[in-house]
């Protein structure tokens, strides 16, 4: 199931815990496969599409479908028998026989995927894992992505293993020494799906930049919540002041901006101030750097000593000061370019926003806008099609436009005009390398279909 080539980066849960790793992932919108390796020879997968956790798959028996529906009560146990003696999917054999409703199959189905994921968080600290950038393990295995919100699967598993994770917390935390902590205003607490103890704890987070001894103190909240919401907010770079750790290299193989608007491939660094702090250490998983694979970025356990350059700090603004002073246009689309670079896609939208405000009707910026809110984990990914419909049909010789609707028609199985749209892009512009890697990867003839009608279609594994 592992590919032959060596892993993007590897480590092991001692050093780099799944909670890490799972922030990581999403932080920087990776897509690829995770395999981790308990010592007893269980092996777990999980997939990754642009930083959000869709499959995983187990070795062993654990949160069988079978067995959940049958505990929900949404199956007997001699139905389940006969449709596991079907051939194909168990959802398809039940759905197509009606023994099961599509929404109690979907509860079951949600159910699997967040228990399967809870349990990574507890892996022994000798579980190996290794990450493989771009790698689609588990394309042809089970059904449909998972859709949950990525943070909501990370806090869920927070939550439920706290007591477990208990040292990994500490042990974090108490890198935070007496330095005074302050939650951002625009925390995801939604997201996380906070509880009632856990909201009153970011209120009381969010009040003034106070070390975490002095807030435990006040008492308003017991301090195991406290240290769990901090923690949780530390994973997602919602400290004001300890969220912009320095930044990874983008992925190799990530959907990168073409040439006329092009990213640097070289990420922004921290300020000398940001590199000496231990404080923006504990948030940083180092990536150690592959032969193989020239700029992959991936989660790695820290220490390996290496460093990304220092370069000057950009002036700070408050993103939730509405009178903030905006940067001029052409500033603003060279920071968004950094961060998208970065994969700090929430930073570089927010640039972005800045050089729209300043000229809205710069066919580059636009279609750069849309390309970054194609980038969001649920992106509504046929809304932003058809602003791009738009956008093309009063520029019909904007690079950027027509590129980014490329991608977005394939992620909507629109092979024809993805096609279409690349070819005239490589008219444009005939050195448009990701264009033409692109359009060569999709232009393979496809595959026999499969032979025996539509049940065998259907329950082809």
């Amino acid at each position: 199931m592992r590919p032959g080539s060596e892993p993007t980066a590897e480590g092991d849960v001692g050093q780099t815990p799944f909670a890490q790793i799972l922030a990581f992932a999403f932080e920087r919108g990776l897509t690829g496969s995770l395999f981790l390796g308990e010592p007893q020879g269980d092996e777990h997968i999980v997939a990754f599409d642009r930083g959000a956790p869709v499959k995983v798959r187990s070795s062993d028996t654990f949160a069988r479908l079978g067995g959940l529906l049958v505990d929900d009560g949404a199956l007997d146990l001699v139905t389940l028998e006969q449709a596991l003696a079907t051939p194909g999917l168990l959802g398809d054999v039940l759905l197509v026989g009606e023994a099961v409703t599509s929404r109690a199959l979907d509860q079951a189905v949600d159910r699997q995927f967040v228990q399967r994921m809870r349990r990574l968080f507890v892996l022994s600290a000798d579980t190996t894992w290794a990450f493989y950038e771009g790698h689609g393990a588990l394309d042809d295995w089970g059904g449909e992505p998972s859709r949950l919100d990525p943070l909501a699967v990370l806090w869920g598993g927070v939550r439920e293993h706290a007591e477990a994770l208990a040292p990994s917390i500490d042990a974090t935390l108490a890198r935070l020494g007496d330095a005074p902590v302050r939650a951002s205003a625009s925390a995801p607490a939604d997201r996380l799906g906070f509880d009632d103890e856990e909201r009153q704890a970011l209120e009381l987070l969010q009040l003034d930049a106070t070390p975490l001894a002095q807030a435990a103190e006040v008492g308003l909240v017991p301090e195991p919540v406290l240290r769990r919401v901090l923690y949780g907010l530390l994973l997602t770079r919602s400290l004001v002041g300890l969220d912009s750790p320095a930044p990874a290299p983008a992925p190799a193989d990530a959907e990168a901006p073409p040439s006329s608007v092009s990213a640097p491939r070289s990420a922004p660094s921290a300020s000398p101030a940001d590199e000496a702090s231990s404080v923006a250490k504990l948030g940083r998983m180092q990536l150690r750097a592959t032969l193989h694979r020239d700029g992959a970025a991936a989660p790695d356990a820290p220490g390996d000593g290496e460093r990304v350059p220092i370069a000057p700090r950009r002036p700070k603004r408050d993103a939730a000061d509405p009178a903030r002073r905006r940067l001029p246009a052409t500033e603003a689309f060279a920071l968004a370019s950094d961060r998208a670079a970065a994969r700090a896609i929430g930073g570089a939208i927010e640039a972005i926003d800045d050089a729209l405000a300043a000229d809205p009707d710069n066919p580059d910026y636009r279609a750069f806008a849309a390309w970054l809110r194609g980038e969001q984990p649920q992106a509504d990914v046929k809304a932003i099609a058809i602003d791009l419909d738009e956008l093309v049909a009063a520029h019909v010789a904007n690079v950027p436009a027509r590129y980014y609707r490329a991608v977005l028609r394939l992620r909507l199985s629109n092979t024809t005009g993805a096609a279409s749209d690349l070819r005239r892009v490589l008219e444009l512009d005939p050195a448009h390398a990701a264009a033409q890697k692109l359009l060569a990867s999709i232009a393979q003839p496809d595959p026999p279909a499969p032979k025996g009608g539509l049940f065998a279609r259907l329950f082809l594994r």
